[in-house]
């Protein structure tokens, strides 16, 4: 329906802010009726978990898979606009799982340090609010993964692992990186979108690691020719996230846990890099075996 990538574009973000807004509204709705009276997210995940994961859950399928869903339908065909034509390859779920695991190391020591934080003069104001946003989330987080029952550790794997895994997939590979695709090439494409995916993201110490994350899900996305490949790596990698730490909360793992920060050691992170290079080339490479890479026109 629509010849022009930049007109999809458009049409796609316009949902995108509608969606937002519309999951912003919602949530404050639901927490005036339901929250007890509590004032700040934070607070509410102390008194109320299992109704703050709930609304953890339902503001990213609102603010993220509906946009795209919506978006699909409307310019022609939700399997063939988000990636969902190529037969799935099992081998490609595994090498992007197994890639994602190893290259946590290297990702991880791309984390920016709180202390070498530092804006230019004027920009004070928006690095305390970063800050404080990331440490606000770090918060709510925390309360949420101290549950360590098994109610608590499915809800949390839902919530943290397999909803953010379908709908920003759908959203920042199935959309944007598909039709980036056909204005600016594949690679430009990849780091565009995951450069996007960080930034919105609003968590600043993140930025670099999730951008390197970003395109290594739209790489196994592009190579693989399916949305399924980027969304079992970006659950794997969530999962992993989770259950790291799970452990270091329970004093298993040295790390904190609020900003997700676990030091690997340098030699660690050097093999980590190496071996994910190498398993990215070869999942490149079966991708033309098999002659699966994205096809988006």
């Amino acid at each position: 329906m629509f010849a022009s990538p930049w007109r999809a574009l458009f049409l796609g973000f316009v949902l995108l802010l509608l969606c937002i807004m519309f999951s912003a509204v919602t949530g404050q709705w639901l927490m005036s009726l339901f929250g007890g009276g509590a004032a700040t997210f934070n607070e509410l995940a102390r008194t109320q978990p299992g109704f703050t994961r709930f609304l953890q859950g339902l503001s990213n399928l609102l603010s993220w898979g509906l946009p795209a869903l919506f978006w699909a339908v409307y310019t022609g065909g939700f399997r063939r606009r988000l990636g969902f034509t190529t037969r799935p390859r099992g081998i490609f779920f595994g090498l992007a799982a197994l890639t994602i695991v190893i290259a946590l190391p290297f990702v991880e020591s791309l984390l920016i340090q709180e202390e070498s934080l530092h804006v230019t003069e004027g920009l004070e104001g928006f690095e305390e609010w970063a800050k404080d946003r990331e440490v606000d989330t770090g918060k709510v987080i925390l309360t949420l993964l101290k549950d360590t029952s098994f109610v608590g550790l499915f809800a949390n794997v839902m919530v943290f692992a397999v909803i953010p895994a379908v709908s920003e997939e759908l959203f920042f590979r199935g959309f944007l990186l598909g039709t980036l695709k056909r204005s600016v090439g594949l690679h430009a494409a990849v780091w565009i979108s995951a450069t996007i995916f960080s930034i919105v993201h609003f968590q600043v110490l993140g930025l670099f690691s999730r951008i390197v994350l970003g395109a290594m899900l739209g790489y196994f996305y592009a190579y693989s020719g399916n949305l399924w490949a980027s969304i079992v790596a970006h659950f794997t990698h969530n999962l992993v996230n989770i259950v790291l730490a799970v452990l270091a909360l329970r004093g298993i793992l040295p790390g904190d846990v609020t900003v997700g920060s676990f030091d690997f050691g340098i030699v660690v992170v050097i093999l980590s890099f190496f071996f994910t290079t190498l398993l990215v080339y070869y999942f490149s490479r079966k991708a033309h075996r098999f002659n699966s890479t994205l096809k988006y026109e």
